[in-house]
């Protein structure tokens, strides 16, 4: 699920001229935008507070949020409890419908 929610979440900005893909500058290859610089991005594509915080604590922030994404992502937890659950559908819901 914490893919999808991503993938959905770039798709969403990528529509809303936020940048999501760094193109080759020289030397330099193209990159793909980092998840905490896809979140700070989330107000420029209308998506109202607290919802960029939210996303912040709940998938990207290693120092003062959950980091969800990573701890299920690089298996520092097989599954999460049910209200983490609840609240990565509650993010899915939001970036599908705002």
């Amino acid at each position: 699920m914490l893919p999808r929610i991503e993938g959905l979440l770039r798709r969403r900005l990528q529509a809303a001229d936020v940048p999501v893909i760094k193109h080759v500058q020289g030397e330099r290859p193209g990159q793909v935008s980092q998840l905490g610089s896809l979140i700070s991005g989330m107000t420029q594509a209308g998506f109202p507070e607290p919802w960029p915080t939210a996303f912040h604590a709940l998938l990207g922030s290693a120092t003062d949020g959950m980091n969800l994404r990573n701890n299920v992502l690089h298996d520092l937890v097989d599954t999460p409890p049910r209200h983490r659950i609840a609240l990565t559908l509650q993010a899915a819901l939001v970036v599908l419908f705002q």
